[in-house]
């Protein structure tokens, strides 16, 4: 039949592949199923792990059968004798009962009860082990039942009718191969082919049924397992009433047990959601083949006259082809000669550069020698030639000799009887091998033809690889004596070289069992992979673990095809990677002497198995492997899909084999960004802002512990400037968890030590419920959180006592919220690519033509000052108006930053600007200290409520401004320059904020530490023995002259007003744009308008009416006074008695005589102007009096006020951090003092108001 599966011929074919799409993820997930590409082509490795997992069942079969007979007859009688021999077991190890019962031991302290409870607990011990070993009869064999009935019976039907259409298309291909037709019509021929054609449809149809049942039937074995364990599982309990505790037997084997039996129900439950697509891509699959080898109806491909012409033909058009590609106009536009495709004369479309597939072989068997015909799967792939076979018990692949393309002849054998025969001939040995083949079609034939010829065109004209090119010329034999073809017929002896084959066996310390199995040194390197390998045959172990010995190559053997099938399916999946090939022909000769691959001292024995199957599913894995994962991939909330990951130090593999389907991917770990725990159930592996993939450990898998490795792992690489090595990375890995170990074992402690005491307070209320002690509730706030008060460590208590030291020393403090992790944000703002700086310095130009003018300098390390520093020499702004005391001319100015303290979350760089001087201030130093920091730790209800990302992705961005050796003497020029200099600090930190907003939408909230690194670069350094002072203290000075101060001053406020004015005009003319633009706005203005007017109508009435009366009222008044009416008088009487009066009078008794003296004339005309101008002399002092007192009050209050509250500020830090002190007994008179205090402020703002 037509065969040709290479990934490039059925990459089209959706039915054999199938694609999901990940969630919040572009990319797509590919997988394919192996069997959907093996079953159609009909492979010598799909007969071969069909008839293996066939054989495998019936051994389960088998041990039913056993089960079931044993449970029928002879489970009793052996159940008996063994109670009967654990019986006198126990009487034997003790002296009797009666002997302890006899009273020889009594007066010996407790011998005899020990002895007694000993052996009773011992009895019942041994009981119990005998109910595990006879188990419940009824449930264990119901389980084995449902085994028999809902697993293996199913199977058993479908691979009945498969064997049945397997053996009728066998019987029916090798009578139409073994009719002669020569002579006959061709449409007989045809009429044939389309019957043989019609049983090949069926047979495709159960081969791909036998792939969905055995994909079905691993599962349900699986499950009825599982189920059948349980109901061993819950015998395995001892109660002891005499010891008072629970023994539980097997608890190693059963520890994991629940994780274990969820795990199978989750790949239950993904080959459950599967089913669908499933048997949609069985459709498709058996449509799509059965497209592609329906037989041609051209009665010319049925001619046996014309096969040598057509085939003559076909020579010609490959040469043609051959030659077009090597032309210089098709290599100019590409050399496109490997996908090139020529039509060929049967009209169909096939690889020229590689062909497989099945031919009937001629040769004999036995002595006399007799003619058979056996098939064999060929094959032409990198210029190579060679056979694959099944093995003589039809449970594993076998291969012959391979041999280079230029070592063989085609011709067309015209001689033989049956039809579509070409010889084979191979010359590079003593004697020439001639082997004879047939193809089943004139197609088939024709192709294999036409390949030999392109792959000889292309080695001729050297238009190939010189690897390819010498391989042509060699033969080689198998690698080892398992795989080489143990077939004894007469070619095959002859094609097969294994004289000089080894013992793979042999080499990995295995040995064979009697039943023909092959079984692992328990402590030797190599032990069984449990992998799930795309082809399970009996050799599939042994090829995973013959990696160790000879890499996988891209050349067909029988390695690959027990592992991955007829053609290895990791380069459909890793076709981005570079997949290793043989390189040369000595490395492929090398290979033959198979020289073990020794792991280094330091490699633990458990990964190396593990890193055996790494490189046997990723032929292109570098390094060692440092850590594997088992897991489900996720692609969506409803699927997972189980697998397993491998990490090394540079690429994480996942390889997934679940119900059949079959995937892989590679992650470099320098593209990714960080690895996060989602929903306490799943990783997942970020990259810049996209999800790669989502997966899903056992529930007994510790995350955070995984994902710290794994971030580990990330940050070795991005972070470090010479990464960790292997080694570093296993110890690293071993370290933690140690460390993860001691500390579940304290915290175990702590479980139980809170058990005992919970305990003590369940007795503690039932012996006094009123006073009993409560337990702490969760999500209770302690009483230190309810006032807000956090314990802080030590290295928190450092980190306050730094930030108060500088805001003690500084001018201006400025601080603002940053959503970016701490250390993320050290790297955008430090890193040795940060634009930050300059980009933050507002005194020096940005954009200066002269680039070489601004440099910024690496971190250095000085060793003499334990300090990080770096320089940045930058042009001013404003060259021409600063000059150097030192130099005359001087346009650029040395900044230099020192990082003062670094950690993960706090960091606190020192930026110095240098020397200035300034008329009017003096001369003196700018120093700006920029702190990132963790926001603070929210306490309390408030931190159980918020959600993480507020109270640990958050950061705090401060900056300090210190003026250093100022004088301080100046106010109004020290002030405005303060203010000035604040203002520039506000600047910065405004730009701080956009960029920082800016990184945050470009990184998001994944990864933001890598991707940090990769934006802003490393904060690494360079050694130096230079010192900081002898160049630090020598920069020079930057002097600014008088009028650019002037100009400076006039620019500040002139900008202010032109913005002003500005901003102003913008408003009008915005409001009269719209204004102008919108009809109802300009009616609802009329409208307005209206109302405003007759609004100011009535006002204004109003306000005349007012007037007139005003006036009319103001004039009656002054005819009044003009009349002689009431005068008006400034003046004060004392109760109109004078002050001697009042000395001379007592004040207490009514004076009669006084009275009618100021009733007298001339008191009225002698003493009343005098009083007058006397009472008018008393108001004016009094009011002097009171404006005088009023002042003394208001330069006193100032002060008294500020004393006031500085002496509550002072109480209520004592209140606060020294609540002992405040609380003291003897501390009455502070209280009070303070109570003083806060009355009087209360007073003051008071009388304010």
């Amino acid at each position: 039949m037509s065969n040709n599966p290479v990934p490039e011929k059925h990459e089209n074919s959706v039915e054999a592949k199938k694609t999901i799409p990940l969630k919040d993820h572009v990319h797509i997930l590919k997988l394919i199923c192996v069997g959907f590409k093996e079953s159609p082509l009909d492979s010598p490795s799909f007969r071969a792990s069909v008839n293996y997992f066939n054989q495998q069942l019936e051994t389960i079969e088998h041990w039913i059968e056993q089960v079931i007979k044993t449970k029928k007859f002879k489970a009793k009688d052996q159940f008996e004798e063994f109670q009967k021999f654990q019986n006198q077991l126990c009487e034997i190890l003790l002296p009797p009962v009666n002997f302890l019962n006899s009273g020889v031991l009594d007066g010996t302290e407790c011998t005899p009860e020990v002895l007694t409870r000993f052996h009773t607990t011992l009895k019942q011990v041994m009981e119990k082990v005998f109910s595990i070993l006879k188990g419940n009869p009824e449930e264990y064999s119901a389980q084995v039942q449902l085994l028999l009935e809902k697993v293996v019976k199913p199977y058993k039907e479908v691979r009945k009718n498969f064997e049945y259409y397997q053996v009728k298309y066998d019987s029916f291909l090798d009578k139409y191969q073994s009719a002669k037709y020569h002579g006959v019509d061709p449409s007989t021929m045809r009429e044939d082919a389309f019957q043989l054609f019609e049983v090949r449809k069926k047979y495709l149809q159960y081969s791909l049924e036998l792939v969905l049942q055995i994909a079905g039937t691993n599962n349900r074995l699986s499950e009825h397992l599982v189920d059948l364990l349980c109901s061993l599982k819950s015998e395995n309990e001892v109660f002891t009433d005499d010891l008072g505790s629970t023994v539980v037997i097997f608890t190693d084997v059963l520890s994991n047990f629940t994780a274990a039996k969820h795990w199978f129900h989750t790949s239950i439950a993904a080959h459950k959601s599967l089913i669908q697509d499933i048997y949609r891509a069985r459709d498709q699959v058996e449509k799509s083949y059965i497209a592609e080898i329906t037989p041609s109806r051209n009665i010319d491909h049925y001619n046996l006259h014309t096969v040598i012409e057509k085939l003559e033909e076909a020579k010609k058009l490959v040469k043609e082809q051959v030659a077009d590609e090597s032309s210089e106009t098709l290599l100019a536009q590409g050399k496109k000669q490997r996908s090139a495709q020529p039509i060929s004369t049967s009209g169909q479309n096939f690889s020229l550069h590689e062909k497989s597939g099945w031919l009937y072989m001629k040769t004999t068997i036995g002595v006399p020698g007799r003619t058979v015909w056996v098939r064999r799967w060929c094959f032409i792939k990198n210029s190579v030639f060679g056979m694959l076979a099944l093995a003589p018990g039809k449970n594993f692949v076998q291969e012959t000799d391979k041999f280079g393309v230029l070592l063989t002849k085609l011709k067309y054998n015209h001689k033989e009887d049956r039809k579509f025969c070409f010889e084979l001939q191979i010359s590079g040995s003593k004697d020439d091998i001639n082997i004879v083949l047939q193809a089943d079609s004139y197609i088939e034939m024709e192709e294999w033809f036409k390949c030999v010829s392109y792959v000889k065109e292309k080695l001729v004209s050297k238009n190939i690889s010189k690897d390819e090119y010498e391989l042509a010329f060699l033969r080689f034999p198998p690698l080892y004596t398992e795989y080489a073809c143990s077939s004894s017929t007469s070619i095959d002896n002859l094609i097969t070289t294994s004289e000089n084959c080894v013992s793979l066996v042999e080499k990995c310390g295995a040995k064979w069992t009697p039943y023909g199995e092959i079984i692992f040194q328990e402590e030797g390197m190599f032990k069984t992979p449990t992998i799930a390998a795309p082809m399970m045959t009996k050799l599939t172990k042994l090829s995973i673990l013959a990696n160790n010995f000879a890499p996988t190559c891209d050349i067909p053997n029988a390695v690959t095809a027990n592992l991955w099938g007829s053609v290895n399916w990791c380069n459909f999946f890793l076709e981005d990677r570079h997949v290793e090939k043989l390189k040369t022909s000595t490395k492929y000769i090398e290979q033959l002497n198979g020289n073990l691959r020794v792991f280094p001292s330091f490699y633990p024995a458990k990964l190396q198995n593990d890193d055996l199957q790494l490189k046997a599913l990723f032929p292109m894995s570098e390094g060692l492997l440092i850590m594997r994962l088992d897991c489900a991939l996720s692609p969506n909330d409803q699927q997972d899909f189980q697998g397993t990951c491998f990490f090394t130090a540079h690429d994480v593999f996942f390889y997934m084999n679940s119900t059949g389907f079959l995937s892989l991917v590679t992650v470099s770990i320098s593209d990714l960004a960080s690895f996060e725990i989602i929903d306490d159930k799943y990783i997942s592996m970020y990259k810049t802002n996209e999800l790669v993939m989502k997966i899903k450990v056992a529930p007994d898998v510790d995350l955070k512990a995984v994902v710290s490795k794994l971030n580990y792992l990330i940050e070795n690489l991005a972070l470090k400037d010479k990464p960790d090595d292997e080694k570093s990375l296993i110890q690293k890995f071993q370290k933690m968890d140690r460390d993860l170990d001691e500390l579940q074992k304290k915290q175990t402690k702590m479980l139980v030590f809170y058990d005992e005491k919970l305990e003590y307070v369940k007795k503690a209320s039932e012996v006094n419920p009123g006073n009993a002690l409560q337990p702490l509730q969760k999500n209770q706030p302690t009483p230190a959180e309810k006032f807000g008060i956090v314990n802080l460590n030590i290295a928190e208590a450092d980190i306050t006592r730094r930030r108060e030291k500088l805001a003690q020393s500084s001018l201006y403090v400025s601080k603002i919220d940053v959503p970016i992790e701490p250390q993320a944000l050290m790297h955008l703002m430090f890193g040795e690519n940060s634009v930050c700086f300059p980009k933050m310095f507002r005194f020096y130009n940005q954009n200066a033509s002269d680039k070489s003018s601004t440099s910024v300098k690496p971190w250095v390390y000085y060793k003499e000052n334990n300090a990080y520093m770096r320089e940045f020499h930058l042009q001013l702004i404003y060259p021409n108006s600063f000059i150097s005391k030192d130099q005359e001319e001087f346009s650029k100015n040395v900044i230099v930053q020192k990082i003062n303290k670094i950690q993960s979350d706090y960091c606190e760089v020192e930026t110095d600007h240098g020397d200035f001087y300034v008329p009017f201030v003096g001369t003196f130093r700018v120093k700006l200290f920029y702190v990132i920091s963790r926001s603070p730790r929210v306490s309390g209800a408030a931190a159980r409520s918020a959600e993480p990302s507020t109270i640990y992705r958050r950061s705090v961005l401060e900056a300090y401004m210190v003026i250093d050796n100022m004088d301080t003497g100046r106010g109004f020029w020290r002030d405005f320059l303060q203010n000035f200099m604040e203002k520039k600090v506000e600047e910065e930190i405004r730009v701080m904020k956009q960029i920082a907003h800016h990184y945050y939408t470009k990184m998001g909230n994944h990864g933001q530490l890598i991707k940090s690194v990769r934006i802003g670069g490393k904060i690494s350094s360079r050694d130096t023995q230079r010192e900081v002072a002898k160049w630090v203290d020598n920069r020079p000075m930057i002097q600014v002259h008088l009028w650019v101060l002037l100009r400076i001053i006039s620019f500040r406020y002139l900008t202010s007003f032109v913005l002003f004015v500005i901003v102003g005009l913008k408003k009008v003319l915005t409001f009269f744009a719209a204004l102008l633009t919108n009809i109802t706005l300009l009616n609802k203005l009329v409208l307005t308008l209206l109302l405003l007017s007759g609004l100011g109508n009535l006002f204004l009435l109003g306000k005349s009416t007012i007037s007139y009366w005003r006036v009319y009222k103001a004039s009656q008044l002054a005819n009044y006074h003009k009349n002689g009416g009431l005068v008006m008088e400034r003046a004060l009487y004392l109760n109109d008695l004078d002050l001697l009066t009042q000395e001379i009078v007592s004040p207490n008794k009514k004076d009669y005589v006084y009275e009618k003296f100021i009733t007298t004339k001339e008191y009225e005309t002698k003493y009343k102007d005098i009083r007058y101008e006397i009472a008018k002399r008393r108001n004016d002092l009094l009011v002097e009096l009171k404006i005088l007192s009023s002042m003394e009050s208001e330069v006193m209050k100032g002060d008294f006020a500020q004393f006031v509250t500085n002496e509550l500020q002072q109480c209520e830090t004592v209140r606060l951090k020294y609540p002992d002190v405040w609380n003291d007994s003897n501390s009455t008179t502070l209280r009070k003092y303070c109570e003083n205090c806060e009355l009087k402020i209360n007073k003051l703002e008071h009388n304010l108001l």
